[in-house]
């Protein structure tokens, strides 16, 4: 049931283009923990960096942050999720950002669970015990189509 209908009742969905930077060093995130936010911000000090944005930086200790954080980068890889043109290396942001202008997908989307919708004012032909067996039951066949996926 979950394969041909799905698990939700989509009621929005926001249309864009991201680009998506992934690091890989494990030894540097698991190193400095406790430090999460400080982590957090050098991976986007680090992906300015790559766009070619100008975040100057008047704290050295930043700085050498930056710097300790990209030295301890194993793999790195940027994606773009929309756009004509995919972004790849030496691609200017700017032209990347223009080819987002008719080229967009969707980046997220909200809605409802499908055993919301099974109620007495969907069915109101069915009894209600029969209606809130169903609804139950569509509920579990999601939880598990989501633990087996």
């Amino acid at each position: 049931m979950v394969l041909d209908y799905g698990t939700h009742v989509i009621i929005s969905v926001d249309a864009g283009a991201t680009l998506v930077q992934v690091d890989l060093s494990s030894s540097y995130v698991s190193d400095n923990l406790s430090e999460g936010s400080s982590v957090k911000a050098q991976t986007g000090l680090n992906f300015f960096d790559k766009l070619k944005f100008d975040i100057s930086s008047q704290n050295t200790q930043q700085s050498s942050s930056l710097q300790a954080y990209q030295s301890n980068i194993q793999y790195s890889l940027i994606q773009s999720h929309g756009g004509g043109i995919p972004f790849y290396p030496g691609i200017t942001l700017q032209k990347w950002q223009e080819s987002t202008r008719n080229n967009l997908v969707a980046i997220d989307r909200s809605g409802f669970p499908l055993h919301y919708f099974i109620n007495t004012n969907t069915f109101p032909d069915l009894p209600q015990p029969t209606v809130g067996k169903v609804a139950i039951a569509v509920s579990q066949a999601v939880e598990r189509y989501f633990k087996v996926n």
